[in-house]
């Protein structure tokens, strides 16, 4: 009896087994520096203006100390240097207070202007 339908043996190729291993390899790499990325962009500091926009804007002794420390550098016109000077004078008193103080409603609005101004500026 003759069979017509069989193909021929064919050579299975040796390399196909260090292809599946090299394949493998590169994408644990792969898999290793997406990680190691996704945690150091997770793990970025904050921009100064970013800082100032997620802080508590009724608690006085803590703005008033941030507006200080980190009001300074964002300032790039006269006329936000000057809003920065008169928002630093009226939150010097809340600085050295013993009591957690809370901040008036027009003064936090000044300080959104204040810092939308700044976000405007620096866009």
């Amino acid at each position: 009896m003759e069979l017509h339908d069989i193909y021929p043996v064919e050579e299975i190729a040796e390399y196909s087994l260090y292809q599946f291993l090299l394949y493998l390899l590169l994408l644990i790499l792969l898999i290793y520096v997406a990680v190691t990325y996704y945690k150091r962009r997770k793990n970025r500091p904050l921009s100064t203006l970013k800082i100032l926009e997620i802080s508590d804007h009724s608690r006085a002794k803590e703005m008033a100390f941030k507006l200080s420390y980190y009001g300074q550098s964002l300032n790039k016109t006269t006329e936000q240097e000057a809003t920065f000077i008169k928002l630093k004078e009226k939150l010097t008193p809340f600085k050295y207070s013993h009591k957690d103080d809370v901040l008036t409603k027009e003064l936090q609005d000044e300080i959104q202007k204040f810092l939308k101004a700044l976000r405007q500026n620096n866009v």
